[in-house]
């Protein structure tokens, strides 16, 4: 067995050349490139602007329920500090960027040859990637030149709200959505400026949860003027969460108009801050890694036993995922003003399966419609 830590390009291909050779060492990881700063330290990271892109083969598309979706990556790092989150940690915070016209090219040709038009950007933040400009302007001209192409893509809350001298970030959200953007992935977490802070989410905090509160139905309700459906992600089991938080949180998110949410309970991945402070304070009562997928309680929590903080994960889905919510996406075409059929389209899929796969008690981000237990699989993968 060998382990390569950190990013592959500049280690698989002398890995594979070991494995030929009979000679593999039990650890490979990058010497030269970037030295970046992590929330634990550093970390040496390649130069991407020059790597390859995915290699796209026919017959491998064929294979999935949707030929026509593919991912791209554009950048990597996070130039953020959220405890919770191992981007940093694995990535760096320094961002670092693909050149734009690669990007573009490759999305031209996955097109022409292939006839991919969806394409999730699985960047941690695009809109901290440098060459956002380029990347979303020249997908905009493969657009305006009568390619179908559309994406799906993770950004900030910052990226649709104010500037501190009151101007508006026009010039992203009009661009992406030039560029048929039509949902974005924007991580929420909480209304409570104490799980913010705990979680160093800074990005989001504010001194009040009415003022958080105001901030998000903001960056919603821009993103909803041009046309650009918004799905969120917060987290259950943050220190300052107690009775009655799932409940809560859903009907907020309902409240500021989030088209689409997902929930997770908070979970100290290794290779986190949160990790680090679980083991030196003797919280973490789980050691199986397979739990650690964020939906079982693995931590213990100040106010909420596991079985509390099972119930009130389970209550968040159920509150947002309702059936009146369900009955009123698919008889109105998930009518909210000003998104393109695209988005409207995508948001009654998805509300679709995630009340389908929330009730069967998997998270819907891990997909599937059924299942089969094979006996030598460990975990049920169902909220705990």
């Amino acid at each position: 067995v060998a382990a390569v830590v950190g990013e592959a390009e500049t280690t698989l291909a002398v890995l594979l050349l070991d494995v030929l050779a009979g000679t593999v060492r039990a650890e490979y990881r990058m010497v030269d490139g970037i030295t970046a700063r992590t929330g634990l330290g550093w970390v040496t990271v390649p130069d991407i602007a020059a790597a390859p892109l995915p290699a796209v083969r026919p017959g491998y598309l064929a294979s999935f329920l949707n030929p026509s979706f593919a991912t791209i990556d554009t950048s990597r790092g996070c130039p953020f500090v959220c405890t919770f989150c191992s981007v940093k940690n694995v990535m760096g915070r320094t961002m670092r960027s693909r050149d734009p016209a690669a990007v573009v090219g490759w999305l031209r040709d996955a097109h022409d040859r292939f006839g991919i038009r969806n394409v999730l950007v699985v960047d941690d933040d695009f809109y901290r990637n440098p060459e956002w400009p380029a990347v979303l302007g020249g997908v905009a001209t493969l657009r305006r030149e009568g390619r179908d192409v559309s994406l799906l893509m993770q950004v900030d809350v910052e990226a649709a709200l104010s500037r501190r001298d009151g101007r508006m970030r026009d010039a992203f959200v009009e661009l992406a959505a030039a560029a048929g953007c039509f949902q974005v992935f924007v991580g929420l977490e909480s209304f409570e400026p104490a799980n913010l802070q705990w979680v160093a989410k800074v990005q989001n905090a504010r001194r009040t949860a009415e003022s958080i509160h105001e901030r998000y139905a903001e960056a919603v309700a821009r993103w909803h003027r041009v046309g650009v459906a918004v799905h969120a992600a917060y987290i259950i089991g943050l220190p300052h969460d107690g009775p009655g938080c799932g409940r809560r949180a859903a009907s907020r998110l309902v409240d500021i108009g989030v088209d689409l949410a997902s929930f997770f309970v908070f979970t100290p991945f290794p290779g986190t801050e949160e990790y680090v402070e679980a083991v030196t304070r003797d919280e973490i009562l789980d050691d199986d890694f397979d739990r650690y997928d964020s939906t079982h309680a693995v931590r213990r929590h100040p106010l909420l036993d596991p079985g509390e903080l099972a119930r009130e994960y389970a209550e968040a889905w159920r509150t947002f995922y309702s059936w009146r919510r369900l009955a009123w996406c698919l008889a109105s075409w998930h009518r909210v003003p000003s998104l393109t059929p695209a988005a409207r389209g995508g948001m009654v899929t998805h509300t679709a399966y995630y009340t389908y796969a929330s009730r069967r008690g998997w998270h819907p981000l891990l997909g599937g419609v059924w299942r089969r237990r094979y006996a030598l699989h460990r975990s049920d993968w169902s909220p705990a």
